[in-house]
């Protein structure tokens, strides 16, 4: 439990990174991705993100019976974004930056200390695909990062997953390919947005219901419009 407490305070800072990630693209080198704002023929983007209810452990001491009796899925966080060009062409380009932005900069964004990383292509995913994945064992902190992004027709698809298992981390591809799955429905738009994890219609058709398996164990963080952008935010 106690590498857990430890590992919390990492992921909150993932979490932050993540969530401010549609403010942070306008500054390459503090954001895990490119900047939207230079994707030829971007036309909208969302992100819809899942999280561990962290506030379970707050009340629990480190070191007591309680603790090693609290149950968690081993995701701490989930992310996926949708991005939508006007061309094939045009998302195809989209995936090249984000293939050119590189991991760096989450590996910084998390805090993360020299940790292991393995990359490389993914097959059956998309017409592209490509794929980082982050183990980090520094100190009492460990686990598993999978940033993977793909191109299917004039959408760009991305997941960052932070689990405590590497087998768990595929869920990221997984959602992917739920994403894939639905391109030629043609959804389209930001739709109706709502911060608190309720958007609807547009982009947001992509992501698969609250109860749907793939977020079993988590609570929603947020819905955020990544493009356009305004000063209010969207």
């Amino acid at each position: 439990m106690s590498t857990l407490r430890s590992t919390l305070a990492v992921l909150l800072t993932g979490l932050f990174v993540l969530t401010a990630a549609p403010t942070m693209a306008q500054d390459e080198d503090a954001s895990p991705f490119p900047d939207f704002f230079e994707l030829e023929g971007l036309e909208a983007g969302v992100t819809r993100e899942y999280a561990l209810d962290f506030s379970q452990f707050e009340a629990v001491e480190t070191d007591s019976d309680e603790a090693d009796e609290v149950e968690y899925r081993d995701v701490f966080i989930y992310s996926g974004i949708v991005l939508e060009f006007d061309s094939g062409d045009n998302a195809a380009a989209g995936y090249d930056a984000f293939l050119d932005h590189g991991i760096e900069p989450t590996v910084t964004g998390f805090g993360l200390e020299d940790p292991a990383i393995a990359e490389g292509e993914v097959e059956d995913l998309g017409e592209q695909a490509f794929a980082y994945s982050i183990f980090n064992d520094t100190g009492s902190t460990e686990g598993y990062i999978r940033y993977v992004f793909t191109q299917q027709d004039a959408y760009v698809f991305v997941a960052i997953i932070v689990t405590e298992t590497e087998e768990s981390s595929l869920d990221a591809d997984a959602l992917l390919a739920l994403f894939v799955e639905q391109t030629e429905e043609g959804h389209s738009g930001v739709g109706t947005h709502d911060a608190e994890g309720g958007s609807t219609d547009g982009l947001w058709a992509f992501y698969p219901d609250a109860d749907h398996e793939l977020w079993a164990g988590l609570i929603p963080a947020g819905d955020e419009v990544v493009f356009p952008v305004t000063d209010n935010g969207v």
